[in-house]
């Protein structure tokens, strides 16, 4: 933004760039006569709007109350003009309140809204004399009895609509503070956000989320319950599902082998993706890898798992050995080799040309690109 002589920001108006070189700058004129030099980039970005006059005004436009309103035990009287106090280097308009108890007094109008003063201190004095017979409610809590101070505080016995009794400050149930033994924060603190209700059902893998536990359940941390494809139900952290952490109960192999699987896969056809856009004298365009592929790692592991427990495919020197993580290969069912052109790169490695089979049936098809995948694979 260029700034131009004239240009006026809040209360100020642009006069000259100033003269002083060790900062840019510019000589303003406030709409209160005073002048003053702002930096340039405050007057952009609306930081200053004036010589610090606005900094000293009197609150009177911030917060209004009418004459008659009443506060618990104030009364508002009317505002007093040409009076203030200082706080935070602000002048604070009063306005004067006249108490049940006839007493006159001054209070700022934002602490009188905030509830912040109720009296003019005689609610305080009457309840530090007060004496409780036994049977005050105070929201869940009701006065059993008074009991000994603690370090000079009056202490009550009472007892909670959950039947638990427990001592309480007499300041903090009388103002509100304390409305319960502590069953109100806990049933609070336990009780389930919608947004979490709305994702029951949602399904990662083969697991399926069907409970959501109350907080620190499972580690330390709010747990869920899933239910595997399989039939097994299994306790696992909520966090750790929704993150993608969690695709079975464990039927389809240690989730740790399938990331290390699905890095050796993501790296082997990142080469392949790169080699063939320089043959082709291309680029990706800055893509990554699966957004050309049109799918994530998990999703490919989603797929791959599907093989898992089954036997293999291919039988050519197997003779149907059941798969493992351990002993099955990332197969392309249409071969590598027969890739022209990138069209064909990112075609080959859809989902549905990739599967599992079995270590010597992969090898027995003599695809080296393959049998470097597993070597890399079983590091």
């Amino acid at each position: 933004m260029l700034l131009t002589a004239g240009m006026k920001f809040g209360k100020l108006t642009a006069l000259r760039k100033s003269n002083d070189l060790s900062k840019s700058a510019w000589e303003c004129v406030c709409d209160c006569g005073k002048s003053s030099v702002v930096r340039t980039n405050n007057l952009i970005r609306g930081l200053s709007k004036s010589c610090g006059c606005n900094r000293h005004r009197p609150s009177a436009n911030r917060v209004s109350v009418c004459s008659g309103e009443r506060f618990k035990r104030l009364t508002v009287i009317q505002e007093l003009t040409g009076i203030y106090y200082e706080s935070r280097k602000q002048k604070v308009r009063l306005i004067l309140c006249r108490c049940d108890c006839g007493k006159d007094v001054r209070v700022a109008p934002s602490v009188l809204l905030r509830g912040r003063i109720t009296s003019c201190g005689c609610f305080r004095e009457e309840r530090r004399k007060h004496t409780f017979k036994g049977g005050e409610t105070y929201n869940s809590l009701t006065v059993i009895r008074e009991v000994d101070k603690q370090n000079d505080k009056r202490r009550v016995h009472c007892r909670c609509v959950c039947g638990t009794e427990v001592n309480v400050d007499l300041t903090a149930l009388v103002t509100g503070h304390t409305r319960s033994c502590g069953c109100i924060r806990v049933k609070t603190y336990n009780k389930m956000p919608d947004a979490l209700l709305r994702r029951i059902g949602e399904k990662n893998g083969f697991a399926t989320l069907v409970e959501i536990l109350e907080r620190g359940s499972v580690d330390g941390e709010r747990g869920c319950v899933i239910l595997c494809d399989c039939g097994e139900r299994k306790q696992v952290r909520l966090s750790r599902f929704f993150r993608g952490g969690v695709f079975s109960c464990g039927c389809r192999g240690s989730n740790v082998e399938w990331r290390k699987l699905a890095y050796v896969f993501h790296r082997r056809i990142k080469v392949a993706l790169k080699r063939a856009f320089l043959k082709c004298g291309s680029s990706k365009g800055g893509k990554k890898t699966f957004e050309l592929l049109g799918y994530n790692s998990q999703e490919l592991v989603t797929h791959l798992s599907r093989f898992i427990g089954s036997k293999c495919a291919e039988k050519r020197v197997c003779n149907g050995i059941v798969l493992t993580i351990g002993n099955s290969h990332i197969d392309h069912i249409t071969p590598v080799s027969s890739i022209s052109k990138i069209e064909d790169v990112v075609r080959l490695n859809q989902r549905d040309n990739l599967r599992l089979i079995c270590g010597p049936c992969n090898v027995s098809k003599n695809d080296i690109w393959q049998r470097d995948l597993f070597i890399e694979a079983s590091r």
